[in-house]
């Protein structure tokens, strides 16, 4: 797996000035799969090479606002924090248009209270990366 990972900032109030929000992280629960499915998604792009960021700035519906890029050794660690144990995962799952796809997952059994602690954590080490207009 990459060391980073990249998550299109699509909605203005997921940045405030050069902060990314913790609505940028939290699952849109109508986009994970069924019943059966045993996470919520959040879409990523795993930063394979120095190529991804381009990419994912270029798909302006998802990145309209810029893109945040996380460390997988930050999110690695938020795993293993107490409370988070189990609740939180990755995975690739390209697609036809994107080999880079992935999404974060959180369990579905995790509480609102803490899929929002756990999208804090992922914000606050965000690093934001503006979308640049020529």
């Amino acid at each position: 797996m990459p060391s980073h990972c990249l998550r299109g900032l699509r909605r203005k109030d997921w940045v405030d000035g050069t902060v990314v929000q913790t609505l940028a992280f939290i699952p849109d629960r109508t986009t994970s799969g069924g019943p059966a499915d045993e996470f919520h998604e959040t879409s990523i792009n795993w930063e394979d090479d120095e190529t991804v960021l381009a990419f994912t700035l270029d798909r302006r519906l998802q990145s309209e606002h810029g893109v945040a890029r996380l460390s997988r050794v930050q999110i690695d660690s938020i795993r293993q924090l107490r409370t988070c144990i189990g609740q939180l995962e990755y995975e690739r799952k390209t697609e036809d248009d994107n080999p880079h796809h992935g999404n974060l997952l959180y369990r579905k059994g995790c509480t609102k209270p803490l899929e929002k602690m756990i999208a804090s954590a992922l914000a606050l080490d965000a690093e934001f990366i503006p979308r640049v207009t020529p």
